[in-house]
Formats: C-alpha cells, sequence, structure tokens
C-alpha cells in the first residue's frame, strides 16, 4: 500500500509474479526491489531521504507482545528497512500493528487509534518516547492523529453533540491546546453531512465538509480563526494538489484546477476512465491517477490537459493479487 510524492518525484510499488516488491519513480523509472521474509506480510512503507522504511505485520505473533511497552493490547508490527543491493528487508524494530507512519526531523512517528497513541522512534529503530492519547473530557468519543508539522502532533477530536475539537500537541513542551473549534449548523446549511475533515498545509490547514452531494473546502490560515472557502461551490470529490494548485473533480469526472493565490479556475480535462475510488497524486508538472478495482491501471495527466499517458496497463488477477499494482497508501 503505497504512493508518495518526494521533491516532486512520485513514487509506487508493483508486486510481481516472482513475490518481488518493485519500487518505481515518475513514469517507470525503477528504483530497486525487495521481497517479504516468510513469516511477515506488507502492511505499509514509505520514502524518507535516502532509505525506504518498509512496516510488517509479523504473522506468528500472539497479540501478546509486550516489548515496546507495557499495556499494550494488539498484535505487535516490525520496522524494516530495505536493502536494494541485496533485494531484501533488515527488521530494526518492533511497532504497533497497522499503524500510521510520518517522518519529522529524523524522527519516525507511528499513529494508532489506540493507547498509546503516539510511539517515536530515531531512524535506528529506537524508541525515544511514548505519548498517550490526549485527554480533555471524559465525553470525548473518536481521536484521530494526522500529521506532525514544526514539532508539533494535530490531531481531530470528536465530541458528543457532533462537535469537533481539533487539536495541537508540541512534543518538546507537552503543551495542549486547541486549535479551532467546529459545530455543524442548524437547517439547509448543514443538511446532509457526513464527516469533516483536515489536512495539514503550509499556509494553514485545509477543511473539507463532506456532503451526500458532494463536497466543501476551507482553509484556515495559520494564527486565524475563520474559515475561508476555497471555492464558492460543493465539487464531487476534492483532490491531492501542490503547492500551486488545488485539483478538484466536478459530477461528470471532469478535472479541474484552482489556483491557490488567484482562485482562478480551469479545466484540465475530461477523465473518461477514472472510477469513484481512483487515488491521485500530483506533482509540479501533472497529476497521477490509480485505478483501485478492474485492471489497476495508472495514468499520467500533465496539468495543461493536452498529454495523457498510461503508465502501468496490467491486469488485477484477484485470486492471488500477484503482478499488480500496491493499493494505496
Amino acid at each position: 500500500d503505497y504512493r508518495q510524492v518526494v521533491e516532486d518525484h512520485f513514487y509506487y510499488l508493483r508486486k510481481g509474479h516472482d513475490g518481488y516488491y518493485t519500487l518505481y519513480q515518475d513514469k517507470g523509472r525503477e528504483q530497486g526491489s525487495f521481497k517479504v521474509d516468510e513469516g511477515y506480510s506488507f502492511s505499509g512503507c514509505a520514502l524518507y531521504k535516502d532509505k525506504f522504511y518498509v512496516m510488517l505485520d509479523d504473522d506468528n505473533d500472539d497479540g501478546n507482545t509486550q516489548d515496546i511497552y507495557d499495556g499494550i493490547e494488539e498484535g505487535m508490527g516490525k520496522l524494516a528497512v530495505v536493502d536494494f543491493t541485496e533485494k531484501k528487508l533488515n527488521i530494526i524494530g518492533n511497532i504497533p500493528q497497522n499503524p500510521n507512519m510520518s517522518f519529522y526531523q529524523d524522527k519516525i512517528f507511528f499513529f494508532t487509534l489506540a493507547d498509546p497513541a503516539v510511539l517515536i522512534m530515531d531512524m535506528k529503530g529506537t524508541v525515544q518516547k511514548v505519548i498517550s492519547n490526549p485527554e480533555k473530557k471524559a465525553g470525548d468519543k473518536d481521536i484521530l492523529v494526522y500529521e506532525v508539522m514544526d514539532g508539533k502532533i494535530y490531531y481531530k477530536r470528536i465530541r458528543k453533540g457532533k462537535e469537533t475539537w481539533f487539536c495541537r500537541l508540541d512534543l518538546e513542551t507537552g503543551e495542549d491546546v486547541e486549535v479551532f473549534r467546529y459545530k455543524p449548523g442548524s437547517g439547509r446549511a448543514s443538511k446532509g453531512l457526513d464527516e469533516v475533515h483536515m489536512y495539514i498545509e503550509k499556509e494553514g490547514l485545509e477543511f473539507i465538509e463532506e456532503y451526500e452531494t458532494g463536497e466543501m473546502m476551507y482553509s484556515i490560515p495559520w494564527g486565524k480563526n475563520r474559515m475561508q472557502k476555497r471555492l464558492e461551490k460543493k465539487v464531487a470529490s476534492y483532490l491531492s494538489g501542490n503547492d500551486k494548485y488545488i485539483l478538484y473533480l466536478d459530477e461528470d469526472y471532469e478535472l479541474y484546477k484552482c489556483d491557490r493565490k488567484t482562485k482562478k479556475e480551469a479545466l484540465i480535462q475530461k477523465l473518461s476512465f477514472i472510477e469513484d475510488e481512483s487515488y491521485f497524486a500530483c506533482t509540479g508538472q501533472g497529476v497521477y491517477i490509480q485505478e483501485t478495482i478492474g485492471e489497476h491501471r495508472l495514468f499520467y495527466q500533465d496539468l495543461s490537459g493536452k498529454k495523457t499517458e498510461t503508465i502501468w496497463d496490467g491486469e488485477y488477477i484477484e485470486e492471488d493479487w500477484e503482478d499488480d499494482l500496491c493499493g494505496s497508501s
């Protein structure tokens, strides 16, 4: 499960018929291969600087391993670094099972919905710190950690009455503060609202209201408490963008770009091959689009709308999941 943009390059994995995973860059440039040893299964990965890190599920774990910290209730996973020369994985430490992984200033952060919420490692796999779920009130029913930025963890807490707190935990000082509070309005404005999402950006927070009929996107600049509309209309789906553009699909699967500064919108292309569950990743030059059902093809569309390319046109074999693009991150 992997797709990632690093320094304006798109990276993805394919699992071949021989059982090897191969890392590719952009339009098919091979970066190297590795194989997962028997007894482990692949669960996720990420590229950081010059190393490729892979998370593994330990198929032999009985759920009672407690050598990271006391009190863990679920099974244990493993963290490994790929040796592309030898085409193998070198395990460097134990991690919670199926976490979200993030990097910041040569530290690795593992997020879970369980308690403890955050495990911090150095790049050699040594545990540096364990952080429990932040507590505010007993009425909280859900916590979702988003990511680390500038040494702070941003997370969402859903409270009774559908009120949502977006909070920030400073890893250096331990200060836990509310960034802003959101509660859907009453009447027509909030009719059909299913979920709210937050994304971390350089300029501030990106905030999306997800309705039955589409999505509305807002921005909350750092240091301000007011939500500003990115567009004045609902769209079918907001996609990953780059520093210059926000990308979105309309109800006819037409791909648009919106300039972040001028808010000027322009049609890129009508994409006939797009499905509801396709994944998008944007670089400065174009957008990579991956199917998640059917043939699992991978496409590239430049942002001018003049060039569409098929990067991978392989067949998806459900029985053994071989020779296929790996899914999403």
